[in-house]
Order: C-alpha cells, then structure tokens, then sequence
C-alpha cells in the first residue's frame, strides 16, 4: 500500500482488535483460517497469514464498513470506503512498458500500480511471482492491500488447469482464492512436497467457502 492507505488500515487494524469488534474480528480470522489453513505460531510464513485474516476480517467480513463509522475524518472515512470496495484475485506483477502493473489471472485485466504501493517499489524482486490478495483502486492507480499471501514461483504454470476446472464448476473468486491458499498452505507444513501435487485441481475440493461473493 501507500503511506497514506497504511496510516489509516493501522488505525483500522487498532479499532478491530479493541472492544466492541475484537469479538467479531477473532470469529472470522478463525473462519478464515479454517477454510484456507492455519499455520503455527513459530511459522515462518505465519505473519502473512495473520495478515491475510485481518484483511479478510475486515473486507469480507464487514468489519471496515462498521468500524468506519467510528472515524471523525471525512477523509479517512472515505479511504476505509475504499477499503470495503477491494477487490480479490490472483495477482501475478508485471510491466506494461515501464510501467509496475498487475495482471490479474483468474479475473482478468492489467492494473496500474500507484507509484508509491510497496509491491510496485518492490517489482524488480516479485515480478512474476503470483499472490492471492486484494487491491484498491484510486485516482491514478491501484494499491495492494498488506494480507497478500505470494504462492511459489514454480506455482505460476500449473494455475491455468485449476483455473479451468474452477470454471467448469463455476466457481466464485473466494472458492478459488481461498483453494489456492489452502494448496499454499500445504507447501508450508508438508515436508518435501513438491508444487505438482500441491497446486493441482483436486485440490480444491479440500475445503468449500460459503456462498460468499
């Protein structure tokens, strides 16, 4: 995100955690988890996957939309705003040109990256690195929100035969984001399993969301 995004997705990330939403904030960090994988606390990848249950607790879960109302800055209001109008897919960075963009995988469509985003400074380390997550859009561009989660490197050519078989069920983007997060996390607690049998389409019938959109 930019700086601007992050001072006030912190404050946000405060108000959850504190009475009267820090009760309904653990209850769908807890979902989440249950459907796309929970990792233990000494993890190495348990930081992003924390930060992929707060933003799903928050936009998903309605929390930011709720939580809004509790801000006196008209500006910082309408950022939280943008906040619950994310949008989630399976991102993969790339240029356009010079350019810092994303293309979207499974939704489709190249985004403009904000000049300030962190995955944009970053692009010569990710570039195409794919990652479940969300974006927002604004005036001049899109930001990531913080709760990406990057999938192997070696994930990126498998995806289009799990995509076709997503689409065969016509599944919704929150059935496969969360089935690519729940084959990610089988890469980080099986010991030597390789991204073939990780990342394959029988695997998205481990866990079902709801009838989310």
């Amino acid at each position: 995100m930019t700086p601007a995004l992050s001072a006030v997705y912190d404050e946000l990330l405060l108000r959850a955690s504190s009475p009267p939403f820090d009760g309904d904030a653990r209850r769908h960090r807890e979902q989440f988890e249950a459907r796309s994988g929970s990792l233990p606390p000494d993890h190495h990848a348990r930081a992003q996957r924390d930060a992929a249950s707060w933003e799903d607790a928050l936009v998903a879960g309605g929390l930011a939309l709720r939580i809004a109302a509790t801000f006196d800055d008209p500006a910082e209001r309408s950022l939280l705003h943008v906040f619950c109008r994310a949008q989630r897919g399976v991102f993969v960075p790339t240029r356009v040109g010079a350019a810092p963009c994303l293309r979207d995988l499974w939704g489709g469509g190249v985004f403009l990256l904000l000049p300030r985003d962190d995955v944009g400074r970053a692009l010569g380390e990710v570039e195409g690195v794919p990652f479940v997550g969300r974006i927002v859009a604004g005036a001049d561009g899109c930001a990531v929100l913080p709760g990406r989660v990057w999938l192997p490197e070696a994930a990126l050519p498998l995806l289009p035969e799990i995509f076709r078989e997503a689409r065969a069920r016509r599944l919704l983007t929150d059935a496969v984001a969360e089935g690519l997060l729940w084959m990610e996390h089988l890469m980080a607690t099986l010991s030597r399993i390789k991204p073939q049998y990780a990342f394959r389409p029988e695997a998205l019938d481990r866990r079902m969301p709801g009838a989310r959109k």
